[in-house]
């Protein structure tokens, strides 16, 4: 006889069949998306937005500041992991589709009643708050719109929902590409554009480093910049801007950004999907070092080396940069950092054959631009498609240092009387500035009659507006204007304080920026000497005030490197201005230790920890010259490391030495200053006995330093308050905790008992709370509360607390 199938089972067959592997049938693909909350149809996030390591993998939808909104199954399918923590998602579903998805609700205040008691039931057996419960495809169906929970605030952040839609385990793709309605009319708000040379030699308007334009509305979605860009060399491209939707003031990312020159689209961005394993390349699609100086984010439009992400048209290195013709010639000609391209003198070929050979050589996909004015259009557009494009005019072409570039009156009446140039002349005036005027007979420059410069400025004793220095700017047939030259009546050397020197490395570029505080009249010229280079470096005056120079950056050694500066007629002389800088190089492809001079600190690099060649410095700073006091025990100086502008791909290790025989190191911990908070974070105080060092392993470098955390936390009962009577036999038990350093690190560092019996509390780390409500009816009479909390330099606090129930609600 036939044995028969139990009818019970036949469910988990089906279900079982229905969860195996491979394409889900069609009627399962026709289901739609279900919108997973009551709470709203606004967000708070995007998906894909700027977090500071990583990308937001989903988007957060706004509850108004409240919680408890019912959280809905998008799809049937079933709840496959469930989570309870303090930390990062709080307590969180992740729900296996029927498409093979999974959909994560995070951030929740509480479960559907049969999740809650299950995950209540796993805390009770586990005798802990932070639980996991992991259910196989036949214990937990769910049905599209069925109740799972409810929305909170657990874990990071404000109330809201947090949803996310993951292709498989490690891809979390765009929820909005599932069809769900959303009331968006409003297109993206451009902010700025950026250039930025991105080789040695390249010039933006003539400058060396980045350069950040304000972008211009001129139409109901067109914006533009204001004048024409002046680009030479290899160029990229940044733009900072940002979404919003309807009913909302919230500040959302763009979701495509295209760019095209004379109407070729040469880049394009598209934020749908991407992988956990590459969210750190964040710093290669969001431009760190615009973020580091300016204080905003900027969207790369160019791709960067080592960038993996999958967001772009082409993915291949070098798209979206614009190389100009002629670049590599020049560039041949001002330093030997292309001498390896070709073994004969490079001046022997063409300018336009030697561009070809450096383009065949790299093999980027650079765009060629030649000489002349040009058309960059940039495309912002939500996932609405509503869109903005900023219009920016370029002018390509190299703006050249005149020589010389200073001239006495006499040399310029002779320099000037043949001259066919178009130039253009301007007179300074001390009230009004440089005022144009008219091309003066070479025989007036020589009969000036303005009062003599003087070193104390030009609001001194008998100086009137007219000063007698004059500026000659030539504009190419390009339509460049180079740099100008300028006309004095005779030397002058300021007072020696007025300058200020700044160095800034943005590999393979290290650019010097020299300015003053008053007006300089005669040429400068700068030095750098260390134990691999002493030459003198070109100082391009680009006004009175401001000058710049340019070298590679490898020129800086691993060494002490010391910039001095001078009156180009007076070198015999002690120099203006001195400046020593001390960097150490790893190259991108190199490992390697480096211990810095007269200190205990030390990093270690991996290989590849960055797309491009690292340098890096430090400085010293008193601790009690610093801007934040510091609230324990100083045991070092602050130490400013650098770069901090650059990106950081894998994380490398600082440490710093620890005498074996210090007492209680486990106090001792690495910190860092938040500024903009008021306080220090612990970054670690993990101690290597074997090494004698603490050690940290950062993702970023900036200002660090050594302090002792000898508190121990700071307790206040919130409710029941000691001593109070209360009429409630479930309160809600809530306990304030203070910790100015360390922190708690784990619930394992705090136990609350009520009348001996442990209880399972809820730890809310933002807030520093502990909360515990209670299950079951107290009894009338008094009540003990019993609480220990050790924070994570070991300092521990036991407090008590008397509270009496005395009638029942």
């Amino acid at each position: 006889m036939k044995k028969s199938i139990p009818h019970f089972r036949t469910p988990i067959i089906i279900l079982t069949i229905f969860f195996l592997p491979g394409p889900p049938p069609l009627a399962l693909l026709a289901q739609d998306y279900a919108w997973p909350t009551n709470a709203s149809r606004s967000l708070t996030s995007s998906f894909a937005e700027t977090r500071p390591t990583h990308f937001h993998s989903g988007i957060d939808i706004k509850t108004w500041g409240r919680e408890g909104y019912k959280v809905f199954a998008t799809r049937s399918g079933y709840i496959w992991r469930v989570r309870i923590s303090p930390f990062g998602y709080g307590r969180v579903i992740y729900q296996i589709l029927d498409t093979g998805e999974t959909a994560v609700y995070a951030h929740l205040k509480k479960f559907s009643p049969r999740l809650e008691n299950l995950m209540r039931k796993l805390q009770r057996e586990q005798n802990r708050f932070s639980v996991t419960k992991i259910f196989k495809p036949y214990e937990y169906p769910v049905k599209r719109r069925d109740l799972i929970a409810y929305t909170g605030s657990t874990g990071i952040g404000s109330p809201h929902l947090h949803f996310e839609i993951r292709e498989d385990a490690t891809t979390p793709t765009n929820p909005l590409l599932k069809d769900f309605e959303l009331k968006d009319t409003v297109s993206p708000s451009p902010i700025s554009l950026a250039a930025l040379p991105l080789n040695l030699g390249s010039q933006i308007d003539g400058w060396p480093g980045p350069m950040v334009y304000p972008v211009r509305k001129t139409g109901r979605n067109s914006y533009s910049v204001e004048k024409p860009i002046q680009i030479w060399g290899t160029i990229g491209f940044a733009v900072s801007a940002y979404d919003q939707a309807n009913g909302v003031s919230n500040k959302f990312s763009v979701y495509r950004i295209s760019m095209t020159l004379n109407e070729t689209e040469i880049f394009r961005s598209t934020f749908d999907k991407f992988s956990f394993y590459r969210t750190n390349q964040i710093v290669l699609d969001r431009n760190v070092w615009l973020n580091e100086h300016y204080g905003r984010q900027f969207y790369n439009l160019f791709m960067e080396t080592m960038n993996q992400l999958p967001f772009y048209h082409a993915n291949e290195e070098g798209q979206g940069i614009l190389y100009t013709l002629g670049y590599a010639d020049s560039l041949s000609h001002q330093t030997s950092y292309l001498s390896w391209l070709l073994p004969e003198p490079l001046s022997s070929s063409p300018m336009a054959e030697f561009d070809r050979i450096y383009l065949h050589t790299i093999r980027k996909p650079y765009e060629v631009v030649e000489s002349g004015t040009h058309h960059l259009r940039i495309t912002l557009e939500d996932f609405n498609g509503n869109r903005s494009v900023v219009h920016v005019p370029l002018l390509v072409g190299q703006k050249q240092k005149p020589d010389p570039q200073w001239m006495l009156l006499s040399e310029a009446a002779q320099a000037f009387s043949t001259t066919g140039q178009k130039l253009t002349w301007a007179r300074l005036n001390s009230k009004y500035g440089w005022q144009t005027i008219d091309t003066p007979d070479p025989m007036d420059l020589l009969s000036d009659d303005a009062s003599p410069i003087n070193s104390g400025g030009f609001q001194s004793a008998g100086f009137g507006p007219d000063t007698g220095i004059y500026k000659v700017t030539r504009t190419d047939f390009t339509g460049v204007e180079h740099f100008p030259i300028f006309i004095v009546r005779d030397n002058d050397y300021p007072a020696e304080d007025q300058f200020e020197l700044k160095l800034i490395i943005k590999n393979p570029t290290a650019v010097v920026y020299i300015s003053s505080n008053r007006p300089v009249f005669s040429p400068l010229i700068l030095f750098l000497k260390n134990d691999t280079n002493s030459k003198e470096l070109e100082l391009t005056a680009h006004d009175l005030r401001n000058f710049t120079s340019w070298l590679p950056a490898y020129d800086l050694g691993d060494d002490s490197t010391t910039f001095s500066l001078y009156f180009k007629d007076d070198v015999v002389k002690k120099p203006i201005l001195e400046k020593q800088v001390y960097y150490r190089r790893v190259g991108k492809d190199e490992s390697g230790t480096i211990r810095f001079p007269e200190s205990d600190l030390q990093l270690s690099i991996p290989s590849q920890a960055s797309n491009q060649d690292l340098y890096f410095g430090m400085k010293q700073i008193n601790p009690v010259e610093f801007e934040l006091a510091i609230p324990g025990e100083s045991i070092s100086q602050i130490y400013d490391l650098s770069p901090r502008d650059v990106p950081f791909l894998k994380k490398v290790e600082l440490s710093f030495s620890i005498p074996a025989k210090t007492e209680d190191i486990r106090q001792i911990g690495i910190y860092a200053p938040n500024l903009r908070k008021g306080k220090w974070n612990l970054v670690s105080n993990v101690y290597d006995e074997a090494r004698h060092r603490m050690v940290a392993e950062v993702g970023s470098l900036g200002k660090l330093t050594l302090i002792r955390d000898a508190t121990p936390p700071q307790v206040i009962f919130l409710y029941p308050g000691n001593g109070k009577t209360i009429n409630a036999s479930t309160p809600i038990i809530r306990i304030q905790y203070e910790d100015d350093l360390s922190g708690i690190g784990a619930e394992e560092d705090f136990r609350l008992l009520l009348d001996g019996e442990f209880c399972i509390a809820e730890w809310d780390p933002e807030d520093k709370q502990i909360r515990y409500e209670v299950e079951g009816p107290l009894p009338e009479g008094t009540h003990k509360l019993d609480f220990r909390i050790r924070d994570r330099a070991g300092n521990e606090s036991l407090r008590s607390a008397n509270f009496t129930v005395v009638g029942r609600q």
